[in-house]
Parts: structure tokens; sequence; C-alpha cells
């Protein structure tokens, strides 16, 4: 690799907003020739800095294998999002090699309104009953999540295991170690009925599933009260400015009849006339 290489898989890396600009005047089938050449990682982090339908039209132009290593690569939100303007048989082709959970959590992710705990939910890795003490050592390492979540072949979730357990045994498999009766949410549920759920005077973190119970995501305690705090805060301020034009309107009231004074009374006080005396 000479330097030159070197320097543009450094700005592809450390800079992809940037380099997303440079890359806007060049053709479509150019750009996706860069990106089959760049790392999974890279160029989904790349791609997610170009406009949607400039994304998708690069990601169409990829084959099945090379489009799905991208997609894999991506949150389930980047996905979603660059996802939502292709037709049934584009979408169908670039998801075919990407990997069935992450497939739902794509489309689980386009389904879901603002108001959703599913919009708020942030989607997080799960293992099965077959992994050990060891593999939930790395994914307590590697996520920071205090609890580690098992599911089954169908991404159903059928357990969560407490890194506080006893970890003595690497090799032990959390099927033996998980609890079953996980208390988790639904993903479609309205985030204004679970700001005060009963759920969060004992856990920071709960589970998200969809109707099938499987596995979407993690919703954390503190993004429903930052919510909270913002939609009191956007409250106050309509509140506020409905007082402030409330009183204009008595003020401009008042004023109208200073400038013009009282009406007259009668019958020829609405049209002008006067009587004779």
């Amino acid at each position: 690799m000479d330097i030159l290489d070197k320097l543009s898989d450094f700005m592809m890396e450390e800079h992809p907003r940037a380099a997303a600009r440079t890359l806007v005047d060049y053709p479509d089938d150019e750009v996706s020739r860069l990106i089959e050449n760049l790392s999974a990682g890279t160029a989904s982090v790349l791609l997610q800095h170009m406009p949607q339908q400039r994304a998708l039209d690069c990601l169409s132009l990829l084959d099945a294998r090379g489009a799905g290593a991208i997609i894999d690569a991506m949150s389930p939100d980047v996905a979603s999002r660059i996802l939502i303007g292709a037709d049934g048989s584009t979408e169908s082709t670039l998801l075919k090699q990407v990997r069935p959970a992450h497939v739902r959590a794509i489309a689980t992710r386009a389904r879901l309104r603002e108001d959703t705990i599913g919009a708020f939910m942030e989607s997080t890795p799960s293992l099965t009953g077959e992994s050990t003490i060891s593999d939930a050592r790395d994914y307590v390492t590697q996520t920071g999540y205090p609890y580690v979540y098992v599911v089954d072949d169908d991404g159903r979730l059928i357990g969560v295991v407490n890194p506080s357990a006893r970890w003595q045994q690497p090799t032990r498999k959390l099927s033996g170690l998980m609890t079953s009766n996980v208390e988790c949410l639904n993903h479609q549920t309205p985030i204004a009925t679970v700001r005060n759920h009963p759920v969060w005077s004992r856990f920071d973190l709960v589970p998200v599933v969809d109707a099938q119970k499987v596995f979407v995501g993690v919703l954390r305690h503190k993004v429903i009260r930052k919510h909270g705090v913002r939609e009191s805060d956007k409250t106050g301020i309509d509140t506020a400015i409905a007082t402030l034009l409330d009183l204009s309107r008595l003020y401009w009231s008042a004023s109208t009849h200073m400038m013009l004074g009282p009406r007259p009374s009668g019958s020829d006080a609405s049209t002008g006339g006067t009587h004779d005396e």
C-alpha cells in the first residue's frame, strides 16, 4: 500500500463526514467501487454520512454479499433510514446476505413511531443458551451492559444472566445460569405509559421485545427521564407563549378601545346617522 492509499484510508476512517462531502460530485459507480475496497465498518460509516438516496444507490450497485456485510456493520437505525426509499425487490436483494436477527431489527425500526419505546431503545447484541460464561465475560466487557440477554434460535428472549452470578466455570453454559422469567417491554408501547412504570424501581435497563417476543434492544431509564424533561420544557415554553399571546390580545383590545373611544348606542349608531333637533 502506497502513501496515497494510506492517506485515503485514514481520511475515510477518521473523517467520514468530510470524505462523504468530497465524494459528492463523483458518479455512483465510482463511489461503489471505492466502497467495495473499504472494510465493511468503514464503508458503513461513510454511507451513514451520505444523503439517503445516494447511499441507497451506491449500495444497490454492490453484489449481495458486499452489501450484506456493510449493512451488517450498520446500526438498525442507520440501515432502516437508508433502506426506507428502496422498493421491495431492491430491499430483498440488499438484505439477502444480512443476519436474520439484524434484518428483524431493521424492519422493526422502520415500523416505529416517534412516541414509542422502540424509537428510544438501543440495539443490543445477544447470546444464546449455548454460549458460555467466558462468552458472557467478553459480552459485558464489550457492551458495558449490566446484564447478558439470552435468546433462542429464532431470536426470542428466553433469559437474562446477571454478571454478579458465579463465574468460576468459564465453559459453563448460560442456559444453566439464566433467569427465565424476564420482565420486558414491548417496542410499540407509548413512551408516556412507561415513564412512571414500576419496573424502574428495580432496574435501570430493561429488555425490549416485539409482538413475537423477539429481542430487539434495551431501554435505559435515564433516556426516559431525559425525554420527560424535554417534554416538560417544551410544554412550559408552549404555555408561556400561549399566555403571552393572550396578554397581547388583551392589550391590543384595550388599546383599540382607548383610541376609538366608547361606541355610541342606539339604532342610528350602526349607520353613523344623527338625530335632528
